[in-house]
Parts: structure tokens; C-alpha cells; sequence
């Protein structure tokens, strides 16, 4: 957030951007130039870089096949236990 406030990135003695609010130029060097972006240990942590948490994915995931509750159909208890594992993050 520093890097689009301030219109400016510096990594290695590059700077990035030309000072100006918004400056995406900044904001994609500050993403992409970041050390947790760039450490080959996080790759291997499956629970690092989880953007959606589960029960968002599975709604985007019912969303998006149009998905229509039918009110007479109540869910049941156990439909999102351990979701993790039915969804594989």
C-alpha cells in the first residue's frame, strides 16, 4: 500500500515509479519484488497463498454454474465439515 500512496518503489538501489498517487508501475514492482514472493520455502507451504478462504471458493464454485436454493431443500449439518479436504486447499 506504501508503493501506491507514495508513487514509489526502491529495491537494490532501482527505483520504481515517477512519485505520483497510483503509480501502478510501483505497485506491480512492490508485489512482484517482494521477498515473500520470491522465497522458494513459501512455494512449499500449502497453506501459504490461500486467497480464497474455502467456503468463498465453494460459493464462487456454486455461483458459477448458476447455482439456484431451492427453499423447500434444507442443507445439512455435515455438507461443510472438514472442507478443506473436500476442496483440496
Amino acid at each position: 500500500t506504501q508503493a501506491f500512496i507514495t508513487g514509489s518503489f526502491t529495491s537494490g538501489g532501482v527505483t520504481f515509479g515517477n512519485f505520483k498517487h497510483g503509480n501502478l508501475k510501483a505497485v506491480v514492482a512492490a508485489i512482484s519484488l517482494d521477498p515473500e514472493s520470491l522465497s522458494p520455502v513459501v512455494d512449499e507451504d500449502p497453506a501459504s497463498g490461500n486467497i480464497r478462504e474455502p467456503l468463498l471458493k465453494v460459493i464462487q464454485f456454486m455461483r458459477s454454474l448458476s447455482f439456484k436454493r431451492r427453499p423447500n431443500i434444507k442443507f445439512r449439518y455435515g455438507l461443510f465439515d472438514e472442507m478443506s479436504y473436500k476442496i483440496g486447499q
